[in-house]
């Protein structure tokens, strides 16, 4: 890919932070943690070792000249700017405040672990910046800190320093009142038809509102940056709520990248866009709605998104949402003066570390999930595909004793009962067809026909040296099987009272569940097994209550691995 991404931070030391690793996603990653858990340190951390261009010193808005990439030689990156007229880089100062009592003078060293562009050169062969601290001095008396980026050994040869890559950071100063700014000036910036659409159309999806027709501007004040805002029949920029506002700066950072991505056209290579408190002073559904367009843009525009939180609601959006694949967790916490990270399985967990409380173990097992069959040698054949390797986890019953056609009956009535919902209905495979809008809650047998069919035709097709044969007895043969007893043909399985009559004189051979002749079906039909398999945990993972370990799945699917 020709993308870069951060893999890690490998800190030695940084205020709380001591000898310890913290990996990142590549799509979105959340911080989450209790107040005074450094997670703003951390985007500073993160923001830190990045430039896109060079502002200061012998080659400031220079061309680049990278020793770590050619990628951006003979441009000068400082002239490419965001939306608001900044370029793409921030140092730590720009996220958090260095005290002078606690901070300077401290000696600060971590690395920053990059996944780079595959099949291209690297004058950064670990693919490692090291960053260290550095005091600034007045003669003897250190009255300042400033940070130093090299490659991951000590060293600074011209073209070394930062590593050119984009980075937006949006700060808590955002969230600035405007009642309280000293001056809203909107400036004659034309933003394109294109991105004023896409503006527009987010604005509205996020807040769930219905001003499709709103126009939009740019607004600067000296507290904040310029920013797109909403105008409106009734209102603009200068009265928007604390959430439109806010909303309105997270667009545009979003608009600038896409905007820089089309001047680097195939020279881009993602960026990086860190977001301190995403979810402050929007409501719930407009929650939902931003980390569903984080997560999406960060695929179109190769974004590494890294953004703190603390809302539960986000939180479990992120565990417990199709959007999870693309969500990383990070959990912080204090432990001992120092700051740990926490792996947490479940968003229980992360819920009650919030809260400060804890969740009583469960005293018992979840209830098993009921799957409810047309017969017995339905239940014997599910046995033998998965049922046995699932016993802990569902109860099998069969419809038999009820008469014929119940268990459709049944599988139709959980369509309006919620009872019968959570029940997996598991007809023979010539039963699949008669649905023709099945319930969400059905999932045929594999094979197509009956299990008495399924079974005559396997035999029937078994060659007379087979090992089957003697692994059932000495004197059972095809002979006596099927020629003895008139299978003349695969197609005389089809007759189902002849089959039936058939299955039940022979299954007295087959052992306890008939388990001999079902797990040679089986084994002779893993394809067919394996997307049953599949299928039919995705519906008990659905209704099951508890957590089914990775290992029973595991340990399920293993048998059909070579299908």
């Amino acid at each position: 890919m020709n993308t870069i991404k951060v893999v890690s931070l490998e800190i030695d030391k940084f205020r709380r932070f001591e000898n310890i690793s913290i990996r990142f996603g590549d799509h979105v990653t959340l911080i989450a943690g209790q107040n005074g858990t450094s997670k703003s340190t951390l985007l500073g951390m993160l923001a830190q070792p990045f430039s896109f261009g060079i502002m200061r010193g012998k080659t400031a808005k220079k061309t680049d000249a990278s020793a770590y990439t050619n990628n951006y030689h003979g441009l000068k990156l400082h002239e490419f700017v965001d939306f608001a007229g900044k370029p793409f880089m921030y140092d730590c100062d720009d996220v958090f405040r260095l005290s002078k009592e606690f901070d300077f003078g401290k000696k600060y060293q971590y690395k920053t672990i990059l996944s780079l562009p595959t099949g291209k050169g690297s004058g950064l062969p670990d693919s490692t910046l090291l960053t260290k601290s550095r005091d600034r001095k007045n003669k003897k008396e250190v009255i300042g800190m400033r940070f130093v980026t090299s490659p991951g050994r000590p060293s600074h040869k011209p073209g070394e320093g930062n590593f050119p890559h984009p980075v937006i950071y949006l700060g808590l100063n955002r969230l600035w009142p405007l009642a309280v700014t000293k001056e809203c000036m909107f400036s004659g910036d034309v933003l394109s038809a294109e991105d004023k659409k896409w503006y527009v159309e987010k604005y509205n999806e996020i807040l769930c509102l219905d001003e499709h027709g709103n126009d939009a501007k740019f607004m600067n004040t000296t507290e904040k940056k310029k920013f797109i805002t909403p105008e409106s029949v009734d209102y603009d920029g200068e009265s928007c709520s604390a959430g439109q506002d806010n909303l309105s700066q997270l667009l545009t950072a979003i608009l600038s990248f896409r905007s820089l991505k089309e001047k680097l056209g195939e020279r881009y290579q993602g960026g990086l866009l860190l977001i301190d408190e995403m979810d402050a002073t929007l409501h719930a559904f407009s929650q939902d709605r931003l980390l569903e367009l984080l997560c999406s843009v960060s695929d179109e525009l190769a974004l590494q998104i890294v953004a703190t939180s603390h809302s539960l609601r986000i939180l479990e959006k992120a565990y417990q949402s199709g959007l999870k694949n693309k969500i990383k967790v990070l959990y912080l916490a204090n432990q001992d003066g120092g700051i740990v990270e926490h792996t947490f399985s479940t968003y229980q967990e992360i819920s009650d570390h919030l809260k400060v409380q804890s969740t009583p173990p469960p005293t018992r097992r979840p209830q098993k999930v009921s799957v409810v069959f047309e017969d017995k040698e339905g239940e014997f054949l599910f046995k033998q595909i998965c049922g046995s390797k699932l016993r802990n986890y569902v109860s099998c019953a069969n419809t038999a004793s009820l008469g014929s056609g119940q268990l459709k009956n049944l599988a139709d009535m959980s369509k309006a009962l919620p009872l019968l919902r959570d029940a997996i209905f598991v007809p023979d495979g010539d039963m699949a067809k008669t649905w023709r809008k099945p319930p969400k809650n059905l999932l045929a047998l594999p094979g197509k026909k009956r299990p008495e069919t399924l079974v005559y035709r396997h035999l029937f097709s078994m060659k007379d040296s087979d090992p089957f044969w003697k692994s059932v007895s000495t004197t059972y043969t095809r002979q006596f099987a099927i020629t003895s007893e008139g299978g003349a043909s695969l197609e005389k399985g089809d007759d189902k009272k002849w089959s039936k009559d058939w299955y039940k004189k022979q299954s007295q051979y087959w052992g306890r569940g008939n388990q001999k002749v079902f797990k040679s079906w089986v084994k002779a039909h893993k394809k067919e097994c394996l997307m049953f398999c599949k299928k039919f945990l995705k519906l008990l993972k659905g209704r099951y209550k508890g957590d089914i370990p990775g290992h029973v799945i595991d340990r399920t699917l293993a048998e059909f691995k070579d299908s």
